[in-house]
C-alpha cells in the first residue's frame, strides 16, 4: 500500500551513515558509501561498500560493517582529542612546519626583486636627467616599470594567503570538543564530522586525514600510495606536506594522517 511504502521510505531516510562524503576506496579511489541489506528473518544489516564494486563489480574491496567502522574511527578520534601530549605535539609540529614554509616562501624573493628593480629605475632616472631624449634609456625605463608592476602584483598575491596557525588556535580546536557525551551517537557523529576530513579504506586498514584546524587539506590516493602507509606501520600518526588551493594560490600545508588496523 501507499502508506506502507511511505513508512518504509521514512525508515530509509532515518538511516545515518556518518562517513558519507568522507570515505574513499584505497584500492580504486572511488567513493565508499553506505548501504543495507535484509536477512531472511527480517533483520537489517548496514555496511560501507565501494561504489565501483557495487555498480560494476570492478573493485574487490571488502564491505565493512557500518557500526564497527564508525565506532573504530570515533573511538580513535575521541582518544586523540583527550590526549594532551598528542595535541601538544601536533600543535608544535604544525607551527614548526608553517614557520619553515614561511621562511622558504616566495615573498622574500619577490621583495628582493622589487628592491633590485627599484635600484635600476633610480639609476635610469638619474641617467635621463643628463640625456632626457635617449630612446634606449626611455625604453629601458618602460621595461623596468612593467617588471615592477608584475612583481608588485606577485607580492600582493603572496601576501593574501591564509595566515599561519598559532599553537593556541590548534590546541583550542581540539579541546573545545571535550565537553560532549562520549557515549552519545550524536556526539560521535559530530566528532567524525569535525575531525575527519577524509579517509581511504583498505581491506585490513584505514588511513584517516585528520582535521586539526578547520583548514581544508585535501589528499589524493596518489599521496597515500606514495607514503606507503599500510597495516605494517600501525599504529602510525604522520605529518606530511600536501599542495592545497587557498585564496587562488598554491600553498604547501601539513597533513595529519592516522592509520588504524581493521579486524580480519
Amino acid at each position: 500500500s501507499v502508506s506502507a511504502f511511505l513508512l518504509n521510505r521514512s525508515s530509509d531516510l532515518a538511516i545515518v551513515y556518518a562517513l558519507t562524503g568522507k570515505l574513499y576506496c584505497g584500492i580504486c579511489g572511488d567513493t565508499v558509501a553506505g548501504e543495507y541489506g535484509t536477512s531472511r528473518n527480517g533483520s537489517q544489516y548496514y555496511y560501507y561498500t565501494c561504489h565501483n564494486r557495487k555498480a560494476s563489480h570492478a573493485c574487490k574491496l571488502k564491505r565493512q560493517r557500518r557500526d564497527y567502522l564508525e565506532k573504530l574511527i570515533s573511538d580513535e578520534l575521541i582518544r586523540l582529542i583527550f590526549d594532551d601530549a598528542f595535541i601538544e605535539e601536533v600543535a608544535d609540529l604544525v607551527v614548526e612546519f608553517e614557520e619553515k614554509e614561511e621562511a622558504s616562501g616566495l615573498l622574500p624573493v619577490y621583495e628582493a626583486r622589487r628592491a633590485e628593480i627599484a635600484r635600476q629605475v633610480g639609476n635610469i632616472t638619474n641617467a635621463l636627467a643628463l640625456a632626457p631624449t635617449s630612446p634606449a634609456l626611455v625604453a629601458k625605463l618602460t621595461e623596468l616599470e612593467r617588471q615592477l608592476t608584475e612583481v608588485e602584483t606577485a607580492i600582493a598575491k603572496e601576501s593574501i594567503v591564509t595566515p599561519s596557525l598559532t599553537k593556541d588556535q590548534i590546541i583550542y580546536f581540539f579541546e573545545r570538543q571535550r565537553k560532549g557525551d562520549v557515549d552519545s551517537p550524536e556526539f560521535r557523529h559530530t566528532i567524525i564530522d569535525t575531525f575527519m576530513q577524509s579517509a581511504y579504506l583498505y581491506d585490513d586498514h584505514i588511513v584517516i586525514n585528520l582535521n586539526y584546524s578547520g583548514t581544508k587539506t585535501p589528499i589524493s590516493k596518489a599521496l597515500i600510495d606514495d607514503l606507503d602507509l599500510d597495516s605494517t606501520s600501525i599504529p602510525a600518526v604522520r605529518l606530511s606536506p600536501v599542495e592545497s588551493r587557498l585564496c587562488s594560490q598554491t600553498r604547501t600545508l601539513p597533513v595529519l594522517l592516522v592509520t588504524l588496523s581493521l579486524a580480519a
